[in-house]
């Protein structure tokens, strides 16, 4: 008599042949991992883009999701410009490597409120979520690297770009 091991390895055996047979040519191991042709969500913390959907309301323009691997942080900024110029709601991401975190920092806009949230994993292990409304009046606008930044330009420090 065979073991529940063994019987559900035969079947995802089974399962995974007939996957290969199913698509054959159509489909192929780079394929599935490259990340230009996945949604620009696939790998963003969800809890960042929960938040940003929430802030920015129903109907907001998903402007993207910017990283090292996917889309250039110019393209999400200029549709976040637009919608922000527009007064229209949007939400954009922006996703950061260091040698030992990862951050993502995302804005929200809902018509006439502009929001910057930030998520982040460090040393810690433990993420954390910070959520920061951009001031009165508002100024967002583009920084050297081509991520979206809303405090006057007289806060960014040479050394850092946000």
């Amino acid at each position: 008599m065979r073991s529940r091991v063994e019987i559900t390895s035969a079947v995802l055996n089974c399962v995974c042949i007939a996957t290969i047979i199913g698509f054959g040519p159509h489909i192929s191991a780079q394929e599935l991992f490259n990340p230009k042709k996945l949604p620009y969500d696939w790998m963003s913390p969800p809890i960042l883009r929960q938040r940003l959907v929430a802030l920015a309301g129903d109907g907001a323009m998903n402007c993207g999701r910017a990283s090292q691997s996917s889309l250039a942080p110019a393209d999400v900024t200029e549709c976040a410009l637009q919608q922000f110029a527009s007064k229209k709601r949007f939400y954009a991401r922006y996703h950061l490597e260091g040698f030992d975190s990862e951050q993502n920092i995302g804005f929200a806009f809902d018509g006439q409120r502009l929001y910057k949230v930030t998520w982040q994993l460090g040393l810690t292990n433990k993420p954390t979520l910070d959520t920061e409304e951009c001031q009165l009046p508002i100024e967002l606008w583009k920084t050297r690297s081509g991520r979206l930044n809303c405090y006057s330009h007289k806060d960014e420090l040479p050394a850092i770009d946000l």
